[in-house]
């Protein structure tokens, strides 16, 4: 039941154990069009790889194949073989390397191919249903989290309806970020329920989630960020002792690295992946160039994936404009959070988890699921008739963006080429 007057105040009752599936059903209804968006670029590399380049399916060798390779796109080895064949690709470097290591994500794209690879409908009806889960668990921790309860159900909303998880639904090759999500909150819920609520099994399950995340797709590093956040601000050890709940992470995270680095799994010499382990300054570089643009692009626009295709000088008037404002943003909520332990939980992870998406050569939305989950935040910030104008404005203000962002576009599609799929 919904109270919209009482005493002179809005205040929402919700129910914190049905609304987050009432906006998972939700979200399933807008999102099921896109079942019928058929295939799409990496699509097609991972369909021609599974029915004809990694042995006969159905075998164990196949099953592996596609589990340790599904994701290996070029590596130095194959370029070397092509230069020795006198093949026409003189522009590559020598050691150019793509390879990402995703069993679990693999293992999914593995049953597509093998029952139903015709059947378009079905897998892009599995990242429907994955991000639904997603909606309802992102749900759950705002419960755990906000109050009062009708704030977190207004952030659920608004991380359910939010369009930036567009390209992450829609497109199959871009699952490993849904499951790398998914099982980040997870980990993230079950962390929450065994420092804060008591519940000594959830320590198990958060460490398998953890794991879970970082073995569905190496952007499952971002969950550390919330993790230490929370120990940092929620955690009711104290001093530094709050810290030591975080070993094992950090554990299974450097066994993670030295694997996929070990079996020969990163990124070297090109321009869509940076490997900080491989090319560090140029990682760091991107973090200083990419954290301003990312930040702007979600909070307002354009589409940070504009940035890698604007000319020189409009690059660097894009990267200026987007630094005053972000700083001027964090001016202002800085004393707004001073108080507030949760916003301080958010507002830390929201920063951190931002770094590893900068090992991306082109500044993308659909990898800022883990980003976009504290950006509600900003509506828990301080409690009172405050936060009742601020609902209003960011309303107001969302409207706005609504009405106008046609003309932003058409703006921005007119002044930098058209970019394809990456």
């Amino acid at each position: 039941m919904i109270h919209f007057f009482e005493n002179s105040r809005i205040s929402i009752m919700v129910n914190p154990k049905t609304l987050p599936f009432f906006f998972g059903f939700v979200v399933l209804l807008l999102t099921f069009p896109t079942v019928h968006l058929g295939f799409d670029s990496d699509d097609f590399v991972h369909l021609e790889k599974i029915l004809y380049q990694f042995g006969n399916p159905g075998s164990l060798h196949h099953f592996l194949n596609t589990i340790k390779n599904l994701f290996v796109f070029v590596t130095p080895e194959e370029v070397n073989n092509a230069f020795s064949a006198d093949s026409h690709i003189w522009w590559a470097e020598k050691d150019i390397k793509i390879a990402f290591f995703r069993p679990l994500s693999s293992f999914s794209h593995w049953v597509d191919g093998y029952l139903w690879p015709g059947w378009p409908f079905l897998m892009h009806l599995q990242n429907v249903i994955l991000f639904s889960l997603i909606v309802v668990f992102v749900g759950r921790l705002y419960f755990k989290l906000l109050n009062p309860l009708w704030l977190a159900g207004i952030a659920g909303c608004i991380f359910a309806i939010d369009d930036a998880h567009a390209d992450a639904v829609k497109w199959i090759a871009s699952r490993n970020s849904l499951w790398a999500f998914l099982f980040g909150i997870l980990c993230i819920l079950s962390h929450h329920n065994w420092r804060m609520e008591g519940y000594s099994r959830s320590r198990f399950f958060s460490y398998f989630w953890f794991g879970m995340s970082l073995l569905s797709a190496e952007g499952g590093v971002c969950t550390a960020a919330y993790l230490f956040a929370h120990a940092l601000f929620i955690d009711r050890e104290p001093g530094l002792s709050r810290f030591r709940c975080l070993w094992f992470y950090f554990l299974l995270g450097f066994v993670y690295v030295r694997t996929i680095s070990y079996f020969g799994y990163g990124a070297a010499s090109n321009e869509l992946y940076v490997d900080p382990n491989q090319e560090p300054l140029r990682f760091i570089k991107n973090v200083i160039t990419f954290i301003p643009i990312l930040l702007l692009g979600q909070l307002a626009w354009p589409d940070p994936r504009y940035f890698r295709y604007c000319s020189e000088d409009l690059m660097i008037s894009f990267w200026m404009s987007a630094l005053l404002i972000c700083l001027f943003l964090i001016g202002v909520m800085i004393p707004l959070i001073k108080k507030d332990q949760i916003s301080r939980f958010w507002l830390t992870g929201m920063i951190l988890s931002l770094i590893p998406v900068c090992g991306m050569g082109i500044p993308s939305e659909r990898l800022l699921l883990y980003w976009y989950t504290c950006l509600v935040n900003l509506l828990t910030i301080p409690k009172g008739n405050f936060i009742e104008g601020y609902v209003l404005f960011y309303s107001l203000l969302s409207y706005l963006f609504i009405r106008f962002m046609p003309r932003s576009h058409s703006f921005w599609s007119q002044t930098v080429p058209h970019e394809g799929r990456y």
